[in-house]
């Protein structure tokens, strides 16, 4: 392309011509806008969406206003409201901005963007007429500008080079970093290549903080180092073109003071702790807002380029330069064309793994088809269908820590409508139960609705292996569960059981359990469900030396137990990730340990979280996080996964009248999926719901078991 205004600027004096009084802007951009401004905040549970979203909007304007989609800090795990002076400043002058963050979650594969981007075109008038802007405003998703900061840039760069502009006219990056950890050390995964020019044309501003390519520490890397960051996105742009660098301030340091002191405190990314930070807040979003004003006012507003242009403009310390086709100046617009994408290592990884695990599943699959095929269909005289919903409505409710003045929120799934005693399920959630159980409410209100209640205690960030907390939670649930029953509307005829109790986890947290059983003994549990268990406290295996499993040894306790695998379990869900249950780790390594009656599935299609609720396992599938079935039915494995839970749980409480329920843990015939089941049972009475447990010996040494094999009883 014809460059026809090329100027580099490095210091005041060298622009001195173009005086101050000679701009004809309207508005001084340094300034809160005309608008008084509204933020509200959609929560993952209000949208069904993998993101937070917050959302600025003007609140009494009456007209049509562009929006605006910021990517936040840190690839969008930053909290938006950590900008939030600086993105109310740009909304005050007549712009909406949509900002999606969830913490923990970095996604640089962008395909959970779209699923944003449409939700806010279908019902953000909705919700900003409910939060109180005028009755006639009108978000202009026609006339989008994307803008970032830090590594949401990434973001931003993967959407446009992967998913092409939809409808974004021009680009704004803030201290941009490529990459995917702010130490450069995992190769392979960049936006950029240097060198190269990206695959779309749109106009784009670069801000860069003169600190940014500065460590905090001596060891710690720069928040945004050099050959990853600023020029290098400057650099690959191949349309028109703006840079700033204000030289003087880091790289965080137009947040809020709160957050800007905590980073400076720990030294975390370099500050500048003696510049006015109110100044940089109101130059960042003075420049952002003239740059777009003229991009897509150009009529009205063209002249304001003049403020990231001319240095003597600028309340704070700046270089600026650009590369510019004259002709095309404040010409908003992208244009794109897709790239020539080659198989990746992470594809080849994934269907090598497929291919060895799809020789071994269809040779143990057809040996256990046949292996059982003498326990025909017709002949299981079972007394409702399990996989499917049961008889009772299911209530939902939840004891905060302020209500219970326990360490952890407690849910609660149970009938609403039995006149019965109901059994008591506790359950442990993934991560250590440190995932919101919301996260499988689909599946608890399955086993719930067969008549069960269900306790799930969870926590964010809060792990805790040691297990001295759950005593008081069932103590508290023992003593007021039928209580907030009745109050949320079940059957003053319903009263429970704590005599006869199921323990069961997901993932680490049967890590949790197995170590109750352990250290406190039995309780009143008299059987056991491990979904896809997994041993150790990190999912990496790092951490030596708390495990709850001594491969080669039994376990302390003796309780019927089933334990599900998900088929894809073991693989990772990328080749710079660990697997979500490595094999070593998990799903076998409990079953062995069992030494009493224990029983196995494989759902061998299935990945670790495939029975979650939808919006989880798709958020998943874009992480990439634990590996997963993108093509498989979701719902089916919800309803199966919570079947075989029911049948094995129905017959160990009721063995009278739903023994032969276990048919549909042992014999694959009669599942929806694919399965391998196997099992090793010792005692002399089917369906035996019992537990016994010996304490460990002081010294930390487990129990062992040595005649169990022989069919000696437990003790």
């Amino acid at each position: 392309m014809e460059k026809t205004t090329k100027f580099l600027v490095f210091s005041i004096l060298a622009l001195s011509f173009l005086a101050e009084e000679q701009l004809a802007a309207k508005f001084d951009p340094f300034q809160t806008g005309p608008y008084e401004v509204l933020e509200f905040h959609w929560g993952i549970a209000d949208t069904g969406l993998w993101k937070n979203v917050e959302v600025w909007a003007p609140k009494n304007a009456s007209g049509t206003f562009p929006v605006i989609y910021f990517s936040g800090s840190l690839a969008q795990t930053i909290t938006v409201r950590s900008v939030k002076t600086f993105l109310s400043h740009v909304a005050s002058h007549g712009y909406v901005i949509v900002a999606p963050w969830r913490s923990g979650s970095p996604n640089y594969t962008v395909e959970w963007l779209d699923p944003v981007f449409e939700y806010a075109e279908q019902n953000i008038l909705y919700w900003l007429v409910a939060a109180g802007a005028a009755i006639d405003i009108k978000p202009d998703f026609s006339r989008m500008v994307i803008m970032g900061h830090s590594a949401g840039n990434h973001i931003n760069v993967n959407y446009l080079k992967r998913k092409g502009c939809r409808n974004f006219l021009a680009n704004v990056h803030l201290s941009p970093v490529d990459g995917v950890d702010p130490f450069g050390i995992i190769p392979g995964d960049f936006c950029i290549t240097p060198g190269e020019d990206v695959n779309f044309n749109i106009p784009t501003l670069v801000v860069k903080a003169g600190l940014d390519p500065i460590p905090g520490t001596v060891i710690n890397p720069a928040c945004a180092p050099a050959n990853l960051s600023n020029e290098r996105f400057y650099n690959a742009m191949p349309g028109n073109r703006w840079f700033i660098n204000a030289t003087e301030f880091g790289h965080v340091d137009f947040f809020e003071e709160g957050f800007v002191e905590g980073v400076e405190f720990l030294n975390f990314c370099a500050s500048n702790d003696t510049a006015n930070k109110t100044v940089y807040q109101d130059f960042t979003g003075g420049v952002v807002v003239s740059f777009i004003s003229a991009m897509l006012y150009p009529e009205e507003y063209c002249e304001m380029l003049d403020y990231v242009e001319d240095p003597s403009l600028s309340q704070v310390g700046t270089v600026m330069y650009s590369d510019v086709d004259s002709a095309t100046r404040c010409t908003a617009q992208c244009t794109w064309e897709p790239e020539q994408t080659l198989f990746s290592s992470e594809e080849y990884l994934y269907e090598e793994y497929k291919c060895i695990n799809q020789i071994v599943t269809t040779k143990l699959f057809v040996y256990s088809l046949l292996a059982l095929g003498f326990l025909a269909e017709e002949q299981l005289a079972a007394k409702f269908d399990p996989f499917q919903k049961g008889p009772y409505d299911v209530l939902d409710f939840h004891w905060g820590f302020a209500e219970t003045g326990l360490w952890k929120n407690v849910e609660v799934w149970a009938p609403r409508n039995a006149s019965s005693q109901l059994p008591v399920v506790y359950f442990s959630g993934s991560l250590a139960q440190t995932i919101t159980v919301q996260s499988v409410k689909t599946f608890l209100s399955h086993i719930a609705s067969h008549g069960y209640v269900i306790i799930a205690p969870w926590k964010s960030g809060s792990p805790n292996y040691t297990v001295e907390w759950l005593d008081p939670v069932f103590d508290y649930a023992e003593e007021n569960l039928l209580y907030w029953m009745y109050s949320q509307g079940a059957s003053i005829n319903t009263t429970l059981d704590f005599t006869k109790m199921v323990i069961m986890g997901h993932s680490a947290g049967n890590h949790i359990n197995v170590n109750y059983l352990k250290r406190k003994g039995c309780r009143n549990f008299v059987a056991n469900v491990h979904l896809s268990p997994v041993d150790g406290v990190d999912p990496f295996g790092i951490i030596d030396g708390d495990y709850c499993i001594t491969p080669g040894e039994f376990v302390n306790f003796n309780i019927p137990t089933l334990v599900v695998k998900a088929g894809l379990d073991p693989i990772p869900g990328t080749i710079i990730n660990p697997a979500c249950a490595p094999a070593h780790l998990s799903n076998e390594r409990f079953y062995n340990a069992m030494p009493g009656d224990k029983w196995f599935i494989n759902a061998t299609e299935f990945g670790h979280v495939d029975f979650f609720e939808e919006g989880f396992v798709e958020g998943v599938e874009f992480l990439n996080f634990c590996r997963s079935n993108k093509t498989a039915d979701k719902t089916v494995y919800q309803d199966w996964t919570g079947g075989v839970v029911v049948s094995f749980i129905s017959a160990m409480l009721y063995p009278e009248e739903y023994c032969e329920m276990m048919d549909f843990v042992q014999n694959p015939s009669l599942s929806q999926i694919q399965t391998i089941m196997f099992s090793e049972t010792i005692s002399e009475t089917p369906c035996s719901a019992q537990c016994s447990w010996k304490a460990e010996e002081t010294n930390g040494t487990l129990f062992a078991y040595e005649n169990l094999s022989s069919g000696e009883s437990f003790y």
